[in-house]
């Protein structure tokens, strides 16, 4: 019993029924359940194994009624089995409408680019064509993967082939000699038989002839096989008596027109005078009375039992064809046996009967029932009448409750919430309506909803209102309702018609409006900036490939948009800087990196090179797979040759200063070779009165030409040092030993050490450190330094000088020169390595300038500390190789 909730509207009385708002409370879980998707909840993340996919690939057309009984048993059985239909894929290939060897060619290119990247798990091939397009124009789709294939004739000629996979075939076998045992046990009067089938069917032909052996000389067979659809039927509808007819297909005639066997059956079923028996299950209720029938719906709900086995595991292909038993199903018309006076009882045990009208018993035992049950039923009724009492008290505290609990509902919603009527006023309205529009229930309740409307959207929500005149649903609507302060939200409706009621929910979005313009703000600013930028921005595929380029980029390069975006980056790189190029992008990718910085150059379209600052970062998906690379372009050239003509001259400045340096070693170089040629010379006199003896010994000359060769390969091997060190020539990095440089510096200054009274101390690493330097410009620093230390030692009673080497980590070395001398002005400290700056009387302060820069070109860098008790020392890092070179 319904009841009816009443309200009061400007005098007019409106009826809300309980099914109304089981209705509204209806689209209301409905509207939430399909809100926007930033609304929805987080989603988890599942630890279940990938799902299985399928590729079914029909050999016609998806309106074959064999493809309408199979396939909806097949779907039912997987979707049981767990396997989702999102991940079975269902290819119609139309191959006996399109018999071009163009056509099959151009199906097998496009299923090979679908499925290029989605491999299946297993691929089901229905009917025989399906299979031999497979593994012939397909035979280079899919080849690893496992191949069932159900509905194939003569699986023998599958087998005979060599494919290279593993398929499981379920033949397709009619049972034509059952069939016709069934139609002689049913008319054993039969004397003649008409199997129809069309011109395509020959096969079928060969195989009833084959099957119909023993009646041979019994049956007078009638074969259709080079007839026309009007033939066929002008024969069937004169037959002898005697006649029976089996239907077997007709997908063609001899006129070369196509059919649906099924229609064709249904015609010859209506225009034959003769039973008519069939051989597939499509037919059964359509005329012919039946038969041993291959029944697609078996089929394909076995075929989806074995797909799901495959899938399991439960079944492995381990040889290139397996070929699985058939079955057979004997189903019969009930109508059409009744109308040839077909008696059931001589039907096979379990078959099949459809159409079958139930007996009068079965009509009408319920009024026999009921009219002996009625003076029960009248005893009852008292009963049941107080029952009812009872039920129906229970039942209107029931509803009670219920509206009071969905008027809570109602209410308690943060969206807003209404029933409408056509004419345009609301009838009730929960209490998130005033909270969002900030009017009272009253006000809204006097006007119609129109007034509120942004004037811009009220034509449209007039359209959305007419369309619910004519019962239509209307979901995410939006438009703007103006709020009693004079400002506008954003509404998104859902909402459904019933009768003259509009049920209605709106979700204020006027939050995420804004945030849209925002970011279509933001898009607009970022293609100006993208667009007026000073430096070259490009968009990178993962690939090198050019997908967004700036103006200026293509200022840079010389090529047009157009022209880069046939380009990948590698294309327009010099070629010297491909590889550095190429081992940053992988460390980007392999996520070592964030961004990376890299000066290169790139090659103009002019042919010109120009230098350019590349600074690039990688743009990743959700998944976290790399998506594209942002790179920023800033063209350096003038800065490159800037620095090459600054180093130019630097080197030139080191060159000079290199030369004063030797002042300072002069003297003792020429106390040194002076010891050497006196040595040589004292030896030559020695040997010449030796030479003027009569017996000079043979034993001292030799020993005395043996000091002269040492004498002069040691004279010989200063002056070497001395070119090496003044020789004017360009930066040359190699690999060097450096405690050998620094030896070689000190061995040098030994004689200034000996004359000046300097104690010298060593304390090099013990290891083999090798560092990549130039030789010359590394030992520069250590000639300055070494000079710089004597000097600010000058006159002082205890004069030393202590050179170290400590690693400082795995790959970095400190070397320092200390001295004993009167220290650093700690004012003074951060000025030494400036130009121009010194401290000495007659300096020009370019040593330590010199020093600074020859360091920071190795990569490393340069200071000065007091020492605790008398002097200052001087340190460099250098970066370690460890004997590898770059």
């Amino acid at each position: 019993m319904e009841r009816k909730k009443h309200g009061i509207l400007n005098g007019r009385v409106k009826v809300v029924t309980f099914g109304q708002v089981c209705l509204f409370l209806t689209l209301l879980v409905t509207w939430h359940v399909s809100a926007p998707a930033h609304a929805q909840a987080e989603p988890q993340v599942s630890s279940a194994p990938a799902p299985k996919r399928v590729v079914l690939l029909y050999t016609y057309g998806d309106g074959l009624p064999a493809y309408q009984k199979a396939t909806p048993a097949f779907l039912s059985v997987m979707t049981a089995g767990g396997i989702n239909l999102n991940d079975l894929f269902l290819e119609y290939l139309d191959l006996q409408r399109n018999h071009s060897a163009e056509y099959r060619q151009r199906l097998a290119d496009s299923l090979r680019y679908k499925y290029a990247k989605s491999t299946p798990d297993l691929i089901v091939a229905v009917h025989t064509e399906a299979l031999n397009f497979l593994l012939d124009e397909g035979k280079g789709l899919f080849p690893d993967v496992p191949v069932f294939s159900y509905l194939v004739v003569r699986p023998e000629l599958i087998e005979a082939k060599n494919t290279g996979r593993r398929i499981l075939i379920r033949p397709q076998s009619l049972d034509m000699k059952g069939t016709l045992e069934m139609a002689l046990k049913m008319f054993p009067q039969t004397r003649r038989i008409v199997f129809v089938t069309g011109t395509a069917e020959q096969r079928l032909e060969h195989q009833a002839k084959r099957d119909f052996e023993p009646w041979r000389n019994k049956l007078e067979f009638d074969l259709t096989s080079d007839r026309s659809v009007e033939e066929i039927l002008q024969s069937v509808a004169s037959l002898p008596p005697q006649s029976t007819v089996i239907y077997c297909n007709v997908f063609s005639d001899k006129t070369g027109r196509t059919f649906i066997p099924r229609d064709i059956g249904k015609m010859v079923a209506k225009a034959a005078n003769a039973p008519v028996f069939c051989l597939w299950d499509t037919l059964i209720g359509n005329g012919p009375i039946g038969g041993s029938l291959l029944s697609f719906e078996a089929e394909g709900t076995y075929a989806a039992k074995v797909v799901l086995d495959i899938l399991n595991g439960k079944i492995v292909l381990t040889k290139p064809v397996t070929t699985l038993p058939t079955s057979k199903t004997y189903m019969f018309d009930w109508q059409q046996l009744k109308r040839w006076g077909v008696n059931e009882n001589i039907l096979p045990k379990g078959s099949v009967l459809v159409n079958q009208v139930p007996t009068l018993w079965e009509q009408y035992k319920g009024l026999v029932i009921g009219g002996i049950a009625a003076f029960l039923a009248q005893t009852l009724l008292v009963i049941g009448l107080l029952f009812q009492r009872y039920r129906k008290i229970r039942a209107e505290a029931s509803l009670h409750q219920k509206t009071e609990e969905l008027d809570q509902f109602f209410n308690v919603s943060l969206d807003l919430l209404c029933i409408a009527n056509t004419d345009g006023y609301f009838l009730r309205l929960n209490a998130a309506a005033e909270t969002i529009l900030g009017y009272t229930h009253d006000e809204l309740m006097a006007r119609p909803f129109f007034d509120f409307i942004h004037p811009d959207d009220l034509l449209r929500t007039q359209e959305a209102v007419s369309i619910q005149l004519l019962q239509h649903k209307v979901i995410h609507f939006e438009n703007r309702y103006r709020c009693k302060d004079g400002t506008y939200h954003w509404l998104d409706w859902t909402s459904v018609p019933v009768g003259n009621l509009i049920y209605a929910a709106a979700r204020d979005i006027t939050d995420r409006k804004q945030s849209e313009e925002a970011l279509r703000e933001s898009e607009a600013r970022f293609r100006a900036t993208f667009e007026q930028a000073t430096v070259g921005v490009a968009h990178v595929s993962t690939e090198g490939r050019f997908l967004r380029i700036n103006p200026k980029f293509c200022d840079i390069v010389g090529y047009s948009p157009a022209e880069l975006l046939e380009f990948t980056d590698r294309d327009i790189t010099h070629s010297d800087d491909l590889d550095a190029d190429a081992k940053q992008i992988n460390r980007l990718l392999r996520g070592e990196i964030r961004t990376y910085v890299l000066e290169k150059r790139y090659v103009r379209k002019d042919g010109g090179l120009v230098w350019a600052r590349l600074t690039a970062s990688l743009v990743r998906k959700e998944s976290g797979e790399p998506d594209w690379l942002v790179t920023i372009i800033e063209d350096i050239t003038a800065r490159k040759e800037a620095a090459s003509e600054r180093i130019q001259l630097r080197n030139e400045l080191a060159h000079v200063q290199r030369m004063s340096s030797m002042g300072l070693l002069s003297s003792a170089l020429a106390h040194e070779l002076n010891q050497s040629l006196g040595a040589i010379l004292n030896n030559a006199s020695t040997a010449q009165i030796l030479i003027s003896k009569p017996k000079g010994g043979d034993t001292e000359f030799g020993d005395i030409l043996a000091d002269i060769i040492t004498d002069a390969m040691h004279a010989g091997e200063v002056i070497r040092k001395i070119r090496a060190i003044v020789k004017k020539e360009q930066t040359k990095f190699e690999q060097w030993n450096l405690n050998l440089l620094i030896e070689e510096v000190v061995e040098l200054y030994r004689n200034v050490f000996n004359l000046e009274k300097i104690s010298i101390l060593l304390d090099l690493q013990t290891d083999f450190v090798h560092i990549r330097a130039d030789r010359v410009q590394l030992q520069q620093v250590l000639m300055n330094l070494i000079n710089n230390a004597n000097e600010a030692m000058g006159e002082s009673f205890s004069k030393k000088l202590k050179i170290r080497s400590t690693m400082q980590s795995p790959d970095m070395i400190i070397v320092s020169v200390s001295d004993s001398g009167t220290g650093i002005d700690e004012a003074n400290k951060d000025k030494l390595f400036e130009p121009f700056f010194t401290t000495k009387k007659d300096g020009l302060g370019i040593g330590l300038r010199i020093c600074r820069s020859i360091i920071e070109e190795h990569g490393g860098r340069i200071w000065v500390e007091n020492n605790p008790d008398a002097g200052a020392t001087f340190s460099f890092s250098l970066k370690v190789n460890g004997g590898e070179s770059e």
